[in-house]
């Protein structure tokens, strides 16, 4: 599989980073979050990988989970007197098993995308998903590279 194809997503959400005791990451803050999903295929006899408009819709509804949002760790010390209000006022609020980082952000839609589309990679003959990328700002990037299941198979495993 030589071709790749990638579709562009945004969202707006805040976060903090509980760990960050001291420093500015601490405070809830926001960004405008930009994404590129990477999709590795074979041509079609339409000379396409993927028809754009499946994925970028598809990209669209994971991202949408994190729009808007308040996005913490589960296990941030802040989530007991935050999530009552949140729940309260109609807030959104997403609870991820790690810190909210760029890094965890994109193995999160990774994984939100291929659970919530299986069915897509698996019909879309030859395609699948290679990687996430997420940047909270225009000098800072994050990539979650997915593993290819047919490695496993070649390896013997």
């Amino acid at each position: 599989m030589n071709n790749i194809v990638k579709v562009t997503g945004t969202f707006e959400a805040a976060h903090r980073l509980s760990f960050d005791e001291h420093g500015s990451c601490s405070n809830i803050h926001g960004h405008s979050y930009k994404t590129h999903f990477f999709f590795i295929g074979e041509l079609s006899k339409g000379s396409m990988v993927v028809d754009f408009r499946i994925v970028k819709k598809l990209v669209k509804e994971v991202t949408d989970k994190l729009d808007h949002c308040l996005i913490l760790f589960k296990d941030d010390s802040l989530l007991p007197a935050i999530k009552p209000l949140m729940s309260h006022f109609r807030m959104g609020l997403r609870e991820l098993d790690a810190e909210p980082t760029a890094e965890s952000l994109a193995r999160w839609l990774a994984t939100e995308f291929v659970k919530i589309n299986p069915g897509l990679l698996r019909d879309l003959d030859k395609l699948r998903l290679g990687a996430v990328e997420v940047s909270e700002t225009e000098t800072t990037m994050a990539r979650y590279v997915l593993r290819n299941p047919k490695d496993d198979q070649d390896d013997g495993k």
